[in-house]
């Protein structure tokens, strides 16, 4: 099932996790920049089980971002790297890039994911490394 998350700053997290699940979720996960004259630009944190983090792209932009679309917004990806989330742990880690978009941002994947899993409830490991899966 698909996990939707938006924090009060209009950032979010679209996630193929199951937080009550037993499996360690280990994805790769993309940052999409949305940008529309007039509006605030919006950032999300995309993870799907996809094999390339094109395919992620690909996927979310014909499913979920498919209304940003169609209202004229536009994207830009803005790196990507991989996801391990433990719901029993009640931990998340990253790390790695990705090989077509490469490194993401450390602060903004950290105050998304920190936006939607808040600490002290969870533990992070937030790092970026040279690490392509």
């Amino acid at each position: 099932p698909l996990s939707m998350m938006t924090s009060p700053s209009g950032s979010s997290c679209v996630l193929d996790f199951r937080a009550h699940s037993s499996a360690l979720y280990d994805e790769k996960y993309i940052v999409v920049l949305w940008t529309r004259a007039g509006n605030p630009a919006k950032r999300v944190l995309v993870s799907k089980c996809q094999p390339y983090h094109s395919d992620i792209l690909d996927e979310y932009t014909r499913a979920e971002g498919k209304a940003l679309l169609k209202e004229g917004w536009e994207y830009r990806v803005e790196g990507g790297g991989i996801l391990q989330i433990s719901g029993p742990e009640k931990t998340v880690h990253t790390f790695g890039k990705s090989g077509g978009f490469g490194y993401p941002d450390l602060d903004t994947v950290k105050e998304l994911l920190l936006s939607h899993f808040p600490a002290p409830e969870w533990t992070h490991n937030i790092t970026i490394t040279s690490y392509v899966r």
